[in-house]
């Protein structure tokens, strides 16, 4: 330790240590890093799913569109006697069927999006905290630089390389300077 018997205010003075303070703060690094992973997979997830859930509108609306044609065709050929009503039934039910796996599938989409939605939100609160409590153990980390609270004349300073002091212990003593 640097030792000088006049300080001016703010001036470092000495610089405590505290592994478990390091070791809290890394720990809380990795919280937030784990959890910004978290987010960042979610939101991928959405995407990668909405991405799907649109690919399968597409063959549905396909699928629709191709039958109503199919349908249309058929019925003028049962017209001229060319094929039974049998066949127009059976793309009837596959069209009934598209149209129904559509709605299904819309009502998925739209709850899923609300669910991932609020596993996003959820997921970025528990970010918002963890930082908040990670700027508090950095302020507690910035705390061990002990600085002078005054300017004036350093009286007492005692304090050994290695000592453990316990929270809150005097280390020096200050006159001020008049």
């Amino acid at each position: 330790v640097l030792f000088r018997s006049i300080v001016e205010t703010g001036e470092p003075l000495v610089e405590l240590s505290n592994t478990q303070l390091q070791l809290d703060v890394i720990a809380r690094e990795a919280e937030v890093s784990e959890q910004l992973n978290n987010l960042r997979n979610t939101q991928l997830a959405i995407e990668q799913n909405r991405l799907s859930l649109k690919s399968e509108l597409v063959e549905i609306d396909y699928q629709i569109v191709r039958l109503e044609r199919l349908i249309a065709r058929r019925e003028r050929m049962v017209e001229k006697d060319l094929i039974s009503r049998d066949e127009i039934e059976t793309a009837q039910d596959e069209l009934h069927y598209w149209t129904q796996r559509r709605e299904v599938t819309l009502e998925s989409q739209q709850i899923d999006e609300r669910l991932r939605e609020a596993q996003i939100a959820q997921l970025q609160s528990s970010i918002d905290q963890l930082e908040a409590n990670l700027a508090i153990a950095r302020a507690n980390l910035d705390n061990l630089l002990v600085r002078a609270p005054r300017s004036g004349k350093l009286t007492a300073f005692d304090i050994e390389m290695g000592e453990s002091l316990a929270r809150g212990a005097r280390l020096t003593e200050l006159l001020k300077q008049g």
